[in-house]
C-alpha cells in the first residue's frame, strides 16, 4: 500500500470513528503515535480542536512539523514516548492512537498514560493489529521489541481500566486480528 492510500485508509477509519465523538468548539485532540502529522493536521483542518501530535521518532516529529509549516496549520507536534506522556493529567478531550500500541514493546504503559491524561467524560479512539494466543505466544519468544496482545489481553485492560465502550468491532483471523474502537473515560 503507498503513502498516500495508507493515509487515505487512516483517514476514512477517523472518519468513521469520530462520529461516535461529541464535538464541541476548542476540545483538545491528543495523537499518539502521529508519524508524519497526516491524521493531527486534517483534523485540525476539518474540526475546532487544538490538536497535538507526539511521536518518539524525531525525524516522524521534523517531518510533521515541516508539513504543517508548508499547510499553515496550528499544529503541536512534541516528541514523546507514548509510556510516558509530558501532559498533566486529564488534560485531553481526544485522544487518538491508531496502529501504535503494537510497535510499544510495553504496549500496556502506553494504555494506561493515554488513560491518565484523557479527561472524564473524554473519549479514546483506537485501532491496532491483534495476535492470536498461539502466534502471540510464538511472537514474544521471537521478539522483546513489538508489542505483541492478544484481543483477551485488550479486554482485560478495559475491565479494569475507567475506560468503557461507545463502539467496538473485532475481527479475528488465524494470522491478524484487530480492534477498533472509541472508548469513554467514567468516574472511577
Amino acid at each position: 500500500m503507498n503513502q498516500e492510500h495508507h493515509k487515505k485508509h487512516i483517514i476514512h477509519r477517523f472518519e468513521r470513528l469520530i462520529l461516535f465523538v461529541k464535538k464541541e468548539e476548542d476540545l483538545s485532540f491528543l495523537e499518539v503515535g502521529c508519524g508524519s502529522g497526516a491524521v493531527s493536521l486534517y483534523c485540525a483542518q476539518n474540526y475546532p480542536f487544538k490538536v497535538t501530535g507526539v511521536d518518539i521518532d524525531p525525524r516522524q516529529v521534523e517531518s510533521a512539523r515541516s508539513y504543517a509549516s508548508k499547510t499553515g496549520v496550528e499544529v503541536m507536534f512534541l516528541e514523546s514516548d507514548a509510556t510516558n506522556l509530558p501532559f498533566e493529567d486529564e488534560s485531553h478531550d481526544i485522544v487518538l492512537s491508531f496502529g501504535v500500541t503494537h510497535h510499544i514493546r510495553n504496549w500496556l504503559d502506553a494504555l494506561k498514560e493515554i488513560e491518565r491524561v484523557l479527561k472524564v467524560d473524554g473519549y479514546f479512539i483506537y485501532w491496532d493489529l491483534m495476535y492470536p494466543g498461539p502466534l502471540a505466544a510464538i511472537g514474544r519468544f521471537l521478539s522483546s521489541t513489538y508489542g505483541i496482545t492478544t484481543v483477551k489481553e485488550f479486554n482485560s485492560f478495559l475491565e479494569r481500566s475507567t475506560l468503557c465502550d461507545v463502539h467496538k468491532t473485532v475481527k479475528t483471523s488465524p494470522v491478524f486480528g484487530e480492534v477498533e474502537g472509541v472508548f469513554r473515560k467514567k468516574n472511577e
